[in-house]
């Protein structure tokens, strides 16, 4: 069974890094906020926010994604970017503590749950090798 839901992961990791916004993104980024700096930036406070808000939560995942991706679009100012990115943060940040959650139970149901670690970092790369 674990090897099944080990299996869903890297899937959905893969296709959570796999990313066609990103490359669009820092172009609208830098135009709205004036400079590539700032522009790269936001990528930056995403990242930083999804480690301040690492919790184990999920429909809040869900809803932050979404406004994040309407401040994404009605952001006329950097300031809206970053509000964005903090929400996509946050997003980042609570179906990160479920996939963490899930794996782990996914593990201890076959008594494999000191072996943890070396399965997060394979289901974790999985969505950096999409971002390549």
């Amino acid at each position: 069974m674990y090897r099944h839901n080990v299996r869903l992961l890297k899937i959905f990791n893969f296709l959570i890094g796999f990313s066609l916004f990103a490359p669009l993104a820092i172009i609208y980024f830098s135009r709205v906020s004036g400079s590539y700096t700032l522009g790269a930036s936001i990528f930056g406070i995403t990242m930083l926010a999804s480690a301040i808000f690492e919790v184990p939560t999920g429909i809040w995942s869900d809803w932050a994604r979404v406004i994040a991706f309407i401040l994404y679009a009605i952001g006329l100012s950097y300031w809206w970017l970053v509000a964005g990115a903090i929400l996509e943060g946050l997003s980042r940040a609570f179906y990160s503590g479920n996939n963490d959650a899930f794996l782990h139970d996914t593990l201890a149901d076959d008594h494999l749950e000191h072996d943890f670690h070396e399965y997060q970092g394979k289901v974790s790369s999985t969505e950096q090798l999409a971002m390549g």
